[in-house]
C-alpha cells in the first residue's frame, strides 16, 4: 500500500465530489523556495493560489512571481497583510488585530493593495488572506470597503459577525503539535480525519519557506493520490468563490 493508502480508502467512501485548492502563504519570502515550490505545480498543471506580503516584496520576488505567472500554469496571487507584522501588545501574533483600530487597518490594506497593483495590476485576485490568520470584524469590514471577494483564514476561525464571504484553508500541511511538527503517520491520521467528512470544499494551506525537499516530495504524493478519486477536483481560490457567489 502507498503512503497515503489510507487516504485512498477515506476517499473511496465519498459519495459526494470533493473540490479542493492549495493557498500557499508568504509570497515576497525565500523567492528560490517559492520559485520550486510553485514550479511543480505548474508542471502539474494544478492550481496555487501564493498570499503575497506586499511589504516584502523585492526586485527578485517580483521577478519570480511574474514568471510564474507567464508559465501558463494555474497560478494566481492575491493580498497577505501589508508587512506580516505583529501589531499586538500581548496574546498571538496578529497584523490585523483588536489593538488596531478600523481605520488604520484599512490603512495598510489599501497601501498594501495599490502597492500589488503598481506592479502585477489586474493579475491581482480580490482575496484577502490575514498574516496568521488572524484578523477582526474592523478587518472584516475594511476589505468588504475596499472591493475584496472574500476573506481567508483557517476553518474554526472565530466567527467575525460580518457579511464577507470566507474561503477558509481547513488543512495546514504543517500542522504542529506543542510546536512539533506531525510525522508523517500522524499527518495521515489528521487528513483522513478532515477528509472523511461531507464538506464539499477543503483548502489546503501551505508555508514554501520550510517546505525542504522531502516534504515537498510528501505533499506530491498526497496530491497524486487524491487526484485518482473520481470525486476529487483542483480549483482556483477564485474559481470556487465565484460559484459561491452565484
Amino acid at each position: 500500500m502507498s503512503t497515503f493508502g489510507a487516504v485512498s480508502t477515506v476517499l473511496a467512501r465519498r459519495s459526494t465530489p470533493l473540490k479542493i485548492f492549495f493557498r500557499n502563504d508568504d509570497g515576497g519570502w525565500a523567492d528560490e523556495r517559492l520559485q520550486v515550490l510553485a514550479s511543480g505545480f505548474v508542471q502539474r498543471e494544478l492550481p496555487l493560489d501564493i498570499a503575497v506580503i506586499p511589504d516584502a516584496l523585492s526586485s527578485q520576488s517580483i521577478d519570480v512571481i511574474t514568471a510564474l505567472l507567464d508559465a501558463g500554469g494555474r497560478i494566481a496571487i492575491h493580498q497577505h497583510g501589508l508587512a506580516h507584522t505583529n501589531h499586538q501588545r500581548s496574546g498571538r501574533s496578529c497584523e490585523f488585530g483588536s489593538d488596531r483600530n478600523r481605520r488604520q487597518q484599512q490603512n495598510d490594506i489599501a497601501q498594501g493593495q495599490r502597492m500589488l497593483a503598481e506592479v502585477f495590476g489586474q493579475r491581482v485576485c480580490p482575496v484577502f488572506t490575514p498574516p496568521w490568520n488572524r484578523c477582526t470584524r474592523d478587518t472584516a469590514e475594511a476589505i468588504q470597503a475596499l472591493g475584496f471577494h472574500c476573506l481567508s483564514r483557517i476553518a474554526g476561525s472565530d466567527d467575525l459577525g460580518a457579511s464577507v464571504a470566507e474561503l477558509p484553508v481547513t488543512i495546514d500541511w504543517l500542522k504542529k503539535r506543542k510546536g512539533v511538527r506531525l510525522t508523517t503517520t500522524e499527518l495521515i491520521d489528521y487528513l483522513c480525519a478532515l477528509l472523511d467528512t461531507d464538506t464539499g470544499t477543503i483548502g489546503v494551506m501551505l508555508h514554501h519557506e520550510p517546505m525542504d525537499r522531502d516534504n515537498r516530495a510528501l505533499l506530491w504524493q498526497f496530491i497524486e493520490t487524491v487526484a485518482q478519486s473520481p470525486r476529487v477536483s483542483f480549483h482556483s481560490m477564485m474559481d470556487i468563490a465565484r460559484d459561491q457567489r452565484a
